[in-house]
């Protein structure tokens, strides 16, 4: 019976762990996103705003690179026009280069996917580097504007609510732009 009692008391102790963890965590976004917010008003181009969120998010998402697609409605193509942290060098050589798409596919997660990791997988050194990929769609006022990237060296590095707080993030931010 005793030996009963303290094993209850250890769940309900590694159950308290895992919530005060959680709870932690939680409070870590809700600062940095605050904290974002606050700066975000004051940069006065997108170079900056996007360096502002990728140093923002990688307080909160284990990423180990971003990278920025502006969407052409006109030639339905991404084009990169960022890329900030690991394999920056070589990654230079995608600068410009553009991802062609129609409207509706760049809203399925497989396609743009699929279609941005293969521009990557252009570059060697990436190639087989990059474990973790994701991309969010940037949407403000209905109207795509681009997409959003993280990757990542440590596989399954993202959750679905890291993608959602990258997608809000980017969207928000291009907004005020």
């Amino acid at each position: 019976r005793l030996l009963a009692t303290f094993a209850s008391q250890a769940a309900i102790a590694i159950d308290d762990a895992e919530n005060f963890e959680q709870l932690s965590k939680k409070l870590n976004e809700f600062a940095v996103l605050y904290q974002l917010a606050t700066e975000i008003t004051t940069v006065d181009n997108s170079q900056d705003m996007t360096d502002l969120i990728y140093r923002s998010l990688k307080q909160i998402i284990y990423s180990d690179f971003a990278m920025w697609l502006s969407w052409n409605e006109r030639s339905e193509t991404l084009v990169v026009n960022y890329w900030e942290g690991y394999g920056k060098k070589d990654a230079g050589a995608l600068r410009s280069r553009e991802v062609q798409l129609k409207d509706k596919t760049v809203y399925s997660a497989a396609v743009r996917t699929v279609a941005v990791k293969g521009l990557i997988n252009e570059i060697p050194s990436l190639r087989d580097a990059i474990k973790t990929f994701a991309s969010v769609p940037i949407i403000t006022k209905g109207a795509l504007h681009g997409l959003f990237c993280l990757g990542s060296r440590q596989a399954d590095a993202f959750s679905e609510n890291d993608e959602y707080i990258a997608s809000i993030v980017a969207s928000q931010a291009t907004s005020i732009y």
